[in-house]
């Protein structure tokens, strides 16, 4: 053992003492503890967000709209109101005339519509001194051409109102004026052989006006699609004496800016998709409403879609292009054939006596009318194939026949998108799109749905999952009924607290309508049982406040606070198993004043004499009589989709067939029919077994109670939880495809089930319940893909995050006059003034290409 030796402290001093030292050391760990692996499994980042996103039934909407509209359908008789808006308005409002009024005087008190025109005073900035012609705001309709301002070609200046000549200030009778107010005299004789005498000199003479047409044709003009007038003004005078106060009354519309370009009414703020604020009751106002929909259910009781087959509007005996004769067929929407397909051609024999439906099945020679094209209407079968006298049949509808199998026709019912009563589309704000306006300067609109939209469990009108959702624009017209109240045809101006509440800027708008966009030719309007039917088809170009043609149609009116509407007139075909859309759904709308004309006569002045004739000065009044109401109004595509699933290919597959060989009922807790079968059945406790006639294309769910063993089982009818005897159940459906001599019941079942003229077949689940039949027992359909699979539809590619897609959709909304050449006799063509006469642009057939898409 080694020794050690230490030295004590003592040894160094006799003073020096024993005791203990403390050094700091700090400690340092350059390492780190290895934890334990508790890492289970690997994720896949990407795997995991294209499984969340398969998954995901959530959609949040940006929606930006880009209107292409037009005022050109303005109103008629200019309206003048104050404080619109509000509750005040009640009194303040002028759209009608309470009595007929001759020439322009009154007595300064009395306000009349037709004189707040011919003196617009009434239009400068509100003032209390004078707050009974201050104020007011104009709505211009034609009349407002007849305003002395607008029509004046000189540079007649109106001066200080003088006393004594209030009833013709700043009217076509006014005078001419000092700057102190004094009337300017003149020198007149009225007989050469009297002397001259002094009068007071009148502001117009006849060659300083324009007749009241020739004013509203020098000054009606249109920016961007948006009529009005420049407010034209005369030079603006200093009154001495007060100060420099300069006149308020030389304009047209003196709240108006001297040369703006003031709009007729309805303007575009009436039109645009960003509301319109109502500063006295503090809220927006919509001019559009806009809904998120889905095709819900079909309707098969649509005049188009009757008995499953499509109206033909037309049948006439032609000379093909190669010389010979066709039967060409004219169809009210898109026919969707091509040539080859054949056509069940159904009818009425004008001289059957049982009015009974005759068919006959042809094939689709070519398509168009063999002169002018139009193939999307048009089909044509060999004369030589037609074994019918066109002039002996009546009630003529087609229907498309693919490999037996026969197209289906309906009407796709819209409803709005909600959970129970709340509707997802409520909560939208609306924006001005910044920096981003139409090529015709109108506002971009941007709507963003701020609830997050949820469709799980939604099924469209197939029994699909939803492939698309749909924007749905309805036009309002809040408080029409209210601003326009009139009772036996005198006006009645007494307003509830409730009435002036619903009233907001779109009252003028009157009831929209629905219809569809048909089959339209210029060569029409000459023939009115071809009108007739259209109108009665309810062809959205037709459609009209008076039922013009005697069609006798019902209107469907669409409201804002509507929940379902009518949709497109679609075709599903059994060809792709497609739905095709063949007459697009649309609305229509007017305004109330245009179809409920307020006023019964049309009034304007023109200047019989004036100072320079023999005869005294005077002012006559033009009366229209017999003011009609102007059917034409607008229309627009009701619906927009946007897809947001594709379809996979075409599938086809039966039911599982059943070799019975005995059946005998049985009783227990309730009469069963057991049921043995060559092979085994595979069958479960409750699955679903069909009883099916194939010969009267009849199937009836029966379910299975009880597998005794592979090839044995037992069936009762599928029945209501709350109905006790499900036999009962299964005889009233039953009757309701047979007639009443036969007696379907338990008893004679089972034997017609053991000669085959009944069926059995198990449910083959692997077939969804929206296949499509195409026999006995087979199927077809198309798979719903998940977003993201390659699919045949084009479906856009939206952003995924938060657990939500993202639609963002541009829509391209135009508004359409219904008949601007009048080829359907709605333009307003007789009345005065008449509306403006569309310049129709005819379709080229020239295909231009730039030179960067040449190809070599």
């Amino acid at each position: 053992m080694d020794t050690h030796k230490i030295r004590l402290g003592h040894t160094d001093s006799v003073n020096s003492v024993n005791r203990d030292n403390f050094l700091g050391v700090e400690l340092k760990n350059t390492f780190k503890k290895l934890h334990y692996n508790d890492i289970k499994t690997t994720v896949d980042q990407y795997e995991r967000f294209m499984v969340e996103r398969a998954e995901c039934e959530n959609y949040r909407v940006i929606l930006t709209i880009n209107p292409y509209c037009t005022n050109v359908l303005f109103n008629p008789f200019t309206e003048v109101v104050r404080n619109e808006g509000s509750d005040d308005v009640e009194d303040e409002r002028y759209w009608s005339n309470e009595e007929i009024v001759d020439g322009i005087d009154g007595d300064g008190n009395t306000v009349k519509r037709i004189q707040m025109i011919a003196n617009t005073e009434y239009s400068k900035p509100y003032n209390k001194k004078d707050k009974k012609k201050s104020g007011y705001t104009y709505l211009p309709g034609y009349d407002i051409f007849d305003n002395h301002i607008i029509r004046n070609l000189g540079f007649n200046v109106v001066e200080k109102k003088h006393r004594g000549y209030e009833s013709v200030f700043n009217t076509l009778a006014d005078f001419e004026r000092s700057a102190d107010g004094s009337v300017v005299k003149m020198y007149k004789r009225t007989d050469i052989e009297q002397k001259p005498t002094k009068i007071d000199k009148h502001l117009y003479t006849t060659d300083e006006l324009m007749p009241f047409e020739d004013s509203v044709n020098a000054n009606l003009t249109d920016e961007n699609g948006w009529f009005g007038f420049i407010n034209a003004s005369n030079l603006r005078t200093t009154s001495p004496g007060e100060d420099g106060v300069q006149s308020d009354i030389c304009c047209v519309i003196n709240n108006r800016k001297n040369c703006e370009f003031i709009e007729m009414y309805p303007d575009s703020t009436l039109f645009s998709f960003s509301p319109k604020y109502n500063g006295f009751r503090r809220r927006l106002e919509q001019n559009w409403e806009v809904f998120l929909t889905y095709a819900a259910e079909n309707d098969y009781c649509n005049k188009l879609v009757k008995g499953n087959s499509l109206p033909i509007l037309s049948v006439e005996k032609k000379l093909g292009l190669t010389g010979e004769d066709i039967i060409v067929f004219r169809s009210f929407t898109k026919h969707n054939l091509k040539r080859g397909d054949m056509v069940k051609i159904i009818y009425n024999d004008k001289d059957a006596e049982d009015g009974e439906l005759k068919e006959g099945i042809y094939r689709v020679a070519n398509l168009g009318n063999a002169s002018s094209g139009n193939s999307d209407y048009y089909f044509y079968v060999n004369s030589n194939e037609f074994d019918l006298d066109i002039e002996q049949i009546e009630n003529v509808r087609f229907r498309k026949i693919y490999n037996g199998m026969e197209s289906k026709y309906y009407v796709r019912k819209m409803k709005r998108i909600g959970n129970g009563q709340n509707f997802y589309d409520e909560n939208v704000e609306r924006y001005k799109l910044a920096f981003a306006d139409t090529i015709y300067g109108d506002d971009t609109t941007q709507l963003t749905f701020t609830d997050t939209i949820n469709i799980k469990g939604l099924t469209d009108n197939l029994g699909r999952p939803l492939s698309e959702i749909y924007v749905t624009i309805v036009k309002t017209n809040y408080g029409n009924a209210e601003w326009y109240k009139q009772n036996g045809g005198k006006e009645d101006r007494n307003l509830s607290n409730e009435e002036l509440e619903k009233i907001e800027y779109s009252h003028c708008f009157g009831d929209v309508t629905c219809g569809y966009v048909l089959s339209h030719e210029n060569n029409d309007q000459f023939d009115f049982d071809v009108l007739t039917e259209r109108e009665g088809q309810r062809d959205i170009r037709l459609i009209n406040n008076n039922q013009k043609f005697n069609s006798r149609v019902k209107q469907i009116v669409v409201k804002g606070d509507d929940t379902e509407f009518d949709g497109d007139v679609v075709e599903f075909s059994p060809e792709d198993c497609t739905e095709h859309v063949i007459a697009e759904c649309a609305f229509r709308f007017n305004t109330f004043q245009r179809e409920h004309p307020t006023v019964k006569e049309f009034i304007y002045h023109e200047l019989s004499y004036d100072d320079y004739d023999v005869r005294d000065f005077a002012v006559s009044p033009k009366r229209v009589n017999n003011v009609q109401s102007r059917d034409e109004g607008y229309y627009y595509k009701a619906h927009y989709p946007m897809k947001i699933r594709g379809f996979g290919g075409i599938n086809q597959m039966g039911n599982n067939e059943i070799k019975v060989v005995d059946v005998h009922p049985v009783r227990s807790s309730n009469i069963a029919l057991t049921v043995k079968s060559t092979i085994p059945t595979k069958l479960n406790e409750n699955d679903i077994v069909y009883l099916c006639d194939d010969k009267n294309d009849f199937m009836f769910e029966f379910v299975c109670i009880k597998v005794e063993s592979s090839v044995r089982f037992r069936i009762i009818p599928k029945h209501p939880s709350d109905v006790q005897d499900p036999w009962a159940y299964f005889r009233e459906k039953i009757s309701e495809k047979y007639t009443d001599d036969v007696n379907i019941n338990w008893v004679n079942l089972s034997e017609l089930i053991k000669k085959g003229e009944f069926k059995l077949r198990g449910k083959n689940y692997d077939i969804p319940d929206y296949a499509f039949k195409m026999g006995n027992n087979m199927y077809m359909w198309r798979e719903t893909l998940d977003y993201g699979e390659i699919s045949e539809d084009d479906v856009p590619e939206y952003t995924f995050a938060n657990n939500a897609f993202y639609l963002t959709p541009i829509i391209r909304f135009y508004l359409k006059r219904q008949d601007p050449d009048n080829t359907v006799r709605l333009y307003a063509k007789e009345h005065f003034p008449n509306d403006i006469f569309g310049n129709i642009k005819k379709i080229s057939n020239y295909y231009y290409e730039e030179e960067i898409d040449n190809g070599c």
